[in-house]
């Protein structure tokens, strides 16, 4: 009998992470090593992040919050801990 390991089953490596946020979160870090951004955004995302999971947020979250704030960086294309109201109303009347 020939057993189908669940990894090309469901085309994950962990069979608990139903949601695939293992591999997500993965995508999500390579684009953040990929982007064209500062180094600046680069440290204050990872920092961001490390912060996160320290805090007890779930996978699911962090994940979350690092694809949304690298959108952002891109979106002002200048360092995070610069912009300003304004710079912030901007990204809300977007909708990025």
């Amino acid at each position: 009998m020939y057993i189908i390991p669940r990894e090309n089953i469901w085309g994950m490596s962990n069979p608990d992470d139903i949601h695939g946020f293992d591999k997500g979160y993965e995508a999500a870090v390579r684009r953040l090593n990929e982007a064209n951004i500062s180094d600046r955004n680069r440290e204050l995302i990872t920092s961001f992040v490390k912060s996160s999971k320290k805090n007890g947020n779930k996978k699911s979250t962090y994940m979350n919050d690092l694809n949304i704030v690298l959108r952002m960086a891109l979106f002002y294309n200048k360092d995070l801990d610069t912009i300003t109201e304004n710079d912030y109303d901007r990204v809300c009347k977007n909708q990025i």
